[in-house]
């Protein structure tokens, strides 16, 4: 479906991808964006709050904390694919420009849900074995921060994914920079 466009159906109103028809449409609205960043940012606070360190400290950690984590699920998104399916991978690619809520190691291109859901679940729970392994090495407050900004940037992920799973198991995804599609064939 590399390449498709979207077309209107004049006689239901509903968008269409040849013979795919839109069954949910997550819209990044402001709201939901600037709650998202809330988030982040009271999360943050509360991390600064409890934390010993100085605030030169603690924005050195949260710099390490989100490059770690995002190189991090990039490397399992990347492995758990390559386990996961046997197609090609260039549809697959660092991502940036998608929005806040998709960073890094994503499809390019329109992509089956069980496929997502199934790289976003094994780059969830591997990334956070991950970080609690380095429990030894680093220091406490870098470990909360990598655990923090991994939980921020994978549970939207997965709470969209899952609320378009449960409508039907054989749909399309398509990320974009305004939202997330859903189609079922």
């Amino acid at each position: 479906m590399n390449g498709t466009t979207s077309k209107k159906s004049h006689a239901g109103h509903q968008d269409l991808i040849y013979q795919y028809q839109l069954l949910k449409r997550f819209s990044y609205s402001p709201l939901m964006i600037s709650s998202f960043l809330l988030l982040f940012l009271v999360g943050e606070a509360a991390l600064l709050y409890f934390s010993p360190l100085s605030i030169t400290d603690w924005m050195v950690d949260l710099f390490t904390g989100i490059v770690l984590v995002l190189f991090l699920q990039s490397g399992v998104a990347y492995v758990a694919l390559q386990r996961i399916s046997n197609d090609k991978h260039n549809a697959w690619g660092i991502r940036t420009n998608c929005s806040i809520f998709w960073v890094g190691y994503l499809p390019r291109q329109d992509i089956a849900i069980r496929l997502l859901l199934s790289v976003q679940f094994h780059q969830m729970f591997v990334v956070l074995l991950g970080i609690t392994l380095l429990l030894p090495w680093v220091a406490t407050s870098l470990l909360l921060q990598c655990l923090f900004v991994h939980l921020w940037f994978s549970l939207p992920r997965i709470i969209m994914l899952i609320r378009c799973y449960y409508h039907r198991k054989d749909g399309i995804v398509r990320l974009s920079s305004k939202d997330l599609s859903y189609y079922v064939s």
